[in-house]
């Protein structure tokens, strides 16, 4: 993690966690149907698992991670197994998971070659024939969205109420880095010689993309 990473993205997270994980409940749909097509003996990593929300109820092995300490105490209670890890330099083996999901995370770095990295790292750790969902924010927002994005590079502010914390006096505001995302954006990331787009859509303010990772370059 590079210094303004730590700065604007994972110091914010680690403030905001106790408020955080209360807006964070539920998969969004075009997650859990991609969930739902994952058989119970499968092996599936979480890559920014946050607080590992709506993973418990899968009968399958999941194995979580996040830069984010306080999100990872939550999520130990739901997933099978989690540490502590950047999507840039994941701790796992080649061709581990059969399954993979990554929500939110790769929207947080801070450059077209760190994202482009981080695509690398999730595909290298999946095993041939398995699968990936990732979903990032999109710079294209329907009308009624109260996020409104001019630039692709933003700060993005999270208000820090003080009933969920116990030493402050007031409500504080954090800024986050995103990386909004426009379309065909995503697909150029995910253009890999080892990798076939099964689908890119959109989803309510998202970009999301499901990959197959082949057994020989394309």
């Amino acid at each position: 993690m590079n210094a303004f990473e730590k700065k604007h993205v994972l110091n914010p997270y680690n403030s905001i966690s106790t408020h955080f994980k209360q807006t964070r409940v539920y998969l969004w749909p075009s997650a859990k149907a991609f969930l739902d097509t994952i058989k119970p003996y499968e092996l599936v990593a979480d890559i920014g698992c946050g607080n590992g929300r709506g993973i418990k109820e899968y009968p399958f092995i999941s194995i979580g991670c996040d830069i984010c300490l306080p999100n990872l105490i939550e999520a130990s209670s739901q997933l099978d197994g989690v540490l502590q890890a950047n999507a840039i330099h994941l701790p796992y083996k080649e061709n581990q998971f059969d399954k993979l999901i990554s929500i939110a995370v790769i929207h947080h770095l801070s450059s077209s070659e760190r994202r482009k990295h981080a695509i690398i790292e999730l595909v290298r750790i999946v095993k041939p024939e398995g699968k990936l969902f990732i979903q990032v924010w999109a710079l294209e927002q329907l009308p009624e969205s109260r996020r409104k994005f001019t630039e692709q590079d933003n700060m993005v502010s999270w208000v820090l109420q003080k009933k969920y914390t116990k030493d402050k006096i007031k409500d504080e505001t954090y800024h986050r880095f995103y990386h909004v995302f426009k379309k065909g954006e995503l697909d150029k990331l995910c253009d890999l010689p080892n990798v076939i787009i099964e689908k890119s859509f959109y989803e309510k303010g998202n970009w999301c993309i499901i990959l197959h990772k082949t057994q020989i370059s394309k």
